[in-house]
């Protein structure tokens, strides 16, 4: 059975996460030769299927680093509440009940009073992002 050729599409999006991730020129080829078990070290010459499990390992290395930087902001976010007087402010975190129920304000003050009107949890990166400016501006505005 023929294998299908990289397509242009394919090949440009390679070209890009290399270079993303900041592979030489000898690097990629390498990689390539490594991954096509010395089949060939370009990556014109490579066949469709394994150019798109290629972007997939790619792109999934790219979602962990989203995910550990999400979890990062939420964390920000949660100490952020434990200052806002609105949210838990003088509330404990010791025990892991407390937790929850402080998470539990604060995705409802999500759903009620953020831009998104939704649970932390259901936010993207940027959404986050955004949200934890909106908690900064909380906590500044107590302050005065």
């Amino acid at each position: 059975m023929k294998q299908l050729p990289i397509t242009s599409q394919q090949l440009r999006a390679l070209h890009v996460v290399f270079t993303q991730k900041g592979f030489s020129k000898e690097d990629r080829c390498d990689f390539i030769q490594n991954y096509t078990e010395g089949r060939t070290e370009s990556s014109k010459e490579l066949t469709l299927e394994e150019a798109r499990n290629i972007l997939a390992y790619f792109m999934d290395d790219k979602k962990g680093d989203n995910q550990e930087q999400a979890r990062g902001i939420v964390g920000s976010i949660y100490k952020l509440s434990l200052q806002i007087s609105c949210l838990n402010k003088g509330y404990g975190s010791e025990r892991e009940e407390e937790r929850r129920m402080n998470y539990a304000k604060i995705n409802h003050f999500c759903k009620e009073r953020t831009e998104f009107r939704k649970p932390l949890t259901g936010m993207s990166l940027e959404e986050l992002k955004k949200v934890k400016k909106q908690f900064e501006a909380l906590k500044g505005k107590e302050r005065v």
